[in-house]
């Protein structure tokens, strides 16, 4: 089975919840965030909506988990009003507590967690397996008085930031340590909505026995989350602590703290390499390595994008990424530092290099013809490099013909300052031609290290499919958005398929049109498809005879600060298909596998309804997040109907190259039993206006029993499958000419 996917039983779609899911639950925080292989701990999710939690779900083999209470404290007693929620404010104020088992040989790294309630299944967040022995901070540990004190290195802490706090602890070191202290703080939450600059930002620091501040950090290189290196002078009692850099803090201000002599990388040269049949060593620099070399693996079956680590005393380091090129490489050990030097290069070439002093500019030239097309494509940050590159193309007079400093990468949602370099540009003339690169701010170091390809247009693509989790009702439909990351100028089509057949699910809606950068489509869940499954959507493109294929990798579109969104990775994609179905489904029946929408003219699409006993109600369909110029002229099923149509509308002036995909979703009143909330809600109300408790039917309720024959009537809402289709034609000179229905007429 696919360890990318998890699986299991749930009730409704993700994106058109059905039965009783009026709201849906969100988790803001996992505290700890963490734990050690071959221990039990106890963990608590904070988030909204999410009492009632039936389980939960950590993704990958060895971590087993279960609910240990998810109940309302509030249920049962008289009604609470709720405070008003801001715009994209986080509320945290649920709690549900998880008992989490973590096998001896549990892979240590990040993992998916996130909860599954009666119907629905919430937003994931990260879970740390790691190797160290853990324990949780204890308050008051404010200031050094009352610091606590760490158990013997290595040891790793969990802790909280709430506003205005600082946690203190007090350890022991001894002369010539090599202390590694690493934060965890945005790795656990990399993105809050609700706050500038949109994450935790963490601020470590040590102070020796008589209180002198002796080391800080607020960072490593580019990334946030700070990790500070030590050597200690002198035997004897340190304090250190850690804070928010404003002073900030709630119950998600949540991190892990790392502390010991443990392995940490620093900087890797050269960043990739050539695919090839002979492993190819690697330069490494840092603390506590067991060796400054490497060998990595470049075979035909290894990732393009390695994760790798090294093992010193059994410890792990932190991860660093390793590139695999199908191009010629070169590496640049002494690069020319002046144009007169340039290096001659022939195309196509990536280049290994590393800006090794501040201010360093490298040069490289090369042959070129009139009309040629060249792309400059600079790997350093997307690899954990802190280059932030600028690369320029000079002719052979000196003058700048293109130049760039930050190219944006969709597919790179946890980086916010995209610092790699990139152009496409045609030679204007035979002759010879200058590339130079150089960091912008003017800085270099050992760890400055970059990936330069010299190439003409090599067009290629990836994909991310969000959500990350999908929930499909047996005999439903759940909705996915597909995300394309176009490069190199690629702008074909693109099939998109079921990586391996999965009786009775289906993907519909499945091709991206040419030059589309987003699309809806829908996974179908038939009857037979209940229970487990492991699907991988995998995309298909030809370009020039060449044939691309890329699996769309799961995320999430994740708000920053009020304002930015990014499309953050996650681990595994999670389905789950439910044993019993929805009450009712629409499935539209169009004469062609492409709907064919004319300017000025209706469009009518026979539908049929399948109808569980006792879900007679009338039906009414809306589009969702129709394209300018599309509408739902007419959508509605009268009760007891199992067909009839819906009538879309191409207005006159709409896109003539228009394409896609249309999502409707239907909804039907149904009445059910109130819950123990809206019943409390409802005797509040009739209290306070001293009338009888009415249901929403209208019927009082009996004396002495006023709740429990309350009824309400609430919406259910079902997806349908997706229907393709394309603008064609154009609109007539005169309404109602041809074959065109003049819209209202009928």
């Amino acid at each position: 089975m696919n360890r990318r996917l998890l699986l299991g039983i749930a009730l409704i779609s993700a994106a058109m919840p059905c039965l009783a899911a009026d709201k849906s639950p969100h988790i803001g925080y996992v505290f700890p965030a963490g734990g050690k292989q071959g221990t039990t701990i106890t963990l608590k999710i904070g988030g909204e909506n999410v009492y009632g939690a039936s389980a939960a779900l950590i993704s990958g083999p060895g971590v087993a988990v279960e609910v240990m209470d998810s109940k309302d404290p509030d249920a049962g007693v008289e009604f609470k009003k709720k405070k008003n929620k801001k715009k994209n404010e986080a509320v945290i104020d649920e709690v549900v507590t998880l008992k989490v088992t973590v096998s001896p040989d549990a892979d240590p790294g990040n993992r998916d967690i996130c909860l599954v309630m009666t119907n629905a299944l919430s937003n994931k967040l990260t879970f740390q397996v790691g190797q160290l022995n853990e324990v949780l901070e204890t308050e008051p540990n404010n200031k050094p008085k009352v610091a606590s004190i760490l158990p013997p290195f290595p040891v790793l802490v969990n802790g909280v930031i709430m506003p205005g706090d600082t946690d203190t602890f007090k350890f022991t070191a001894s002369k010539g340590q090599h202390l590694v202290i690493e934060a965890a703080a945005r790795a656990l939450l990399p993105y809050i909505a609700d706050g500038v600059p949109g994450w935790f930002q963490a601020i470590i620091a040590i102070q020796d026995h008589a209180g002198h501040p002796v080391a800080l950090a607020n960072d490593f290189l580019f990334n946030q989350d700070p990790v500070l290196f030590y050597d200690v002078p002198s035997d004897g009692e340190y304090t250190l602590t850690i804070r928010d850099s404003i002073y900030r803090g709630r119950e998600d201000f949540v991190y892990r703290l790392k502390i010991g002599e443990l392995p940490f990388v620093t900087g890797v040269f050269p960043l990739g390499a050539a695919r090839g049949d002979t492993p190819v060593r690697v330069k490494l620099s840092g603390f506590n390595l067991p060796d400054d070399r490497t060998m990595v693996d470049v075979g035909a079956t290894a990732a393009a994008v390695q994760n790798l680590v090294v093992t010193n005393m059994g410890l792990l380091s932190n991860p660093f990424l390793f590139a695999l090129g199908e191009l010629p490489e070169q590496l640049e050990s002494r690069p020319a530092l002046t144009v007169s030097k340039a290096r001659k290069v022939t195309l196509p070439v990536i280049l290994n290099g590393c800006v090794g002093a501040p201010g360093e500019k490298h040069f490289f030239r090369f042959e070129g013809k009139t009309g040629q097309s060249v792309c400059l494509d600079v790997h350093a940050r997307r690899l954990g490099s802190p280059l932030d590159s600028m690369v320029s193309l000079l002719d052979g007079r000196g003058k700048v013909l293109a130049e760039n400093d930050d190219l944006k990468d969709r597919g790179e949602g946890y980086i916010t300052h995209q610092a790699d370099s990139g152009l496409i540009t045609k030679l204007p003339e035979t002759g010879v031609y200058t590339v130079m690169i150089t960091d912008k701010q003017g800085r270099g170091g050992a760890a400055y290290a970059y990936r330069l390809r010299i190439s003409e247009p090599m067009p290629d693509f990836d994909l991310r499919v969000t959500p990350a989790a999908v929930v499909i009702p047996k005999d439903g439909v759940g909705v996915v958005t597909i995300h394309v990351i176009r490069r190199d100028n690629f702008n074909e089509e693109i099939s998109v398929a079921l990586e391996d057949a999965v009786p009775g699910l289906s993907l519909d809606g499945a091709v991206i049109p040419v030059g589309v950068d987003k699309i809806t489509m829908t996974l179908s869940a038939a009857g037979n498809a209940a229970g487990k499954h492991a699907p991988c959507l995998i995309g298909k493109a030809n370009v020039a005879g060449r044939s691309i294929v890329r699996k769309a990798l799961p995320a999430e579109n994740l708000m920053q600060a009020f304002l930015y969104q990014h499309l953050l990775p996650f681990r595994e994609e999670t389905v789950l298909v439910a044993e019993s179905g929805a009450p009712y489904s629409v499935v539209p029946k169009p004469s062609s596998v492409v709907l064919a929408l004319v300017p000025g003219q209706e469009t009518t699409v026979p539908v049929t309804v399948r109808r569980r006993p006792g879900y007679d109600g009338q039906i009414r369909l809306q589009l969702v997040e129709p394209p300018k110029g599309i509408s739902l002229r007419k959508g509605h099923i009268p009760a007891g109907r199992d067909n009839g149509v819906i009538v879309l509308f191409a207005d006159s002036k709409v896109d003539a190259a228009l394409c896609g995909n249309l999502i409707l979703g239907a909804s039907m009143p149904i009445e059910r039993d109130a819950t123990p909330e809206e019943i409390a809600k409802r005797q509040a109300q009739a209290a306070k206006k001293r009338e009888p408790v009415k249901g929403e039917t209208g019927k009082s309720a009996p004396p002495g029993d006023a709740a429990s024959p309350m009824k309400v009537t609430r919406p259910v809402a079902v997806s349908l499958p997706a229907l393709s289709f394309k603008v064609v034609g154009v609109a007539p000179a005169k309404p109602g000419a041809g074959d065109i229905t003049p819209p209202g007429r009928r």
